[in-house]
């Protein structure tokens, strides 16, 4: 299955990538156009070095156990890369020794909740983890 993001308005995406790589991030990112498919109407507003607040981002199930009810938020599987240090032959398929799984499935919860559903379609809206007042911030 695949999900699909739809914004009314600008939506803010953070990565976390090597510092010597920011530069060469900041271009790509200023040339996106699109984000998913290609008729996506999608532009970089901006590209900037900020931490994103934590009650604002997905986080794994195990992070959150019994910090917070999973009930309403939204959660669903996903799947990174074991390792930063991984080549092409360890995704690959083929060759004759075994390879351990590249990817790691993971359960994340996401700082939204179901506003409406239809059928298999929802609209998630954004409803952070915390109350604001509840959070510290530096």
């Amino acid at each position: 299955m695949r999900e699909m993001a739809h914004a009314a308005g600008p939506m803010t995406v953070f990565l976390q990538i090597p510092k010597d790589a920011g530069q060469r991030m900041h271009v790509l990112l200023q040339a996106v156009g699109y984000w998913g498919q290609s008729s996506s109407l999608t532009s970089c507003l901006g590209v900037m070095s900020t931490p994103p607040l934590l009650e604002e981002c997905a986080l794994p199930l195990d992070l959150l156990d019994d910090i917070i009810p999973l009930q309403p938020f939204f959660s669903c599987p996903v799947t990174e890369f074991r390792s930063n240090q991984l080549s092409w032959d360890d995704i690959a398929p083929g060759g004759k020794m075994p390879k351990p799984s590249a990817l790691r499935c993971d359960i994340y919860v996401w700082p939204m909740v179901t506003k409406y559903r239809h059928a298999t379609q929802k609209l998630l809206v954004r409803a952070p983890f915390f109350p604001e007042s509840a959070v510290s911030r530096c």
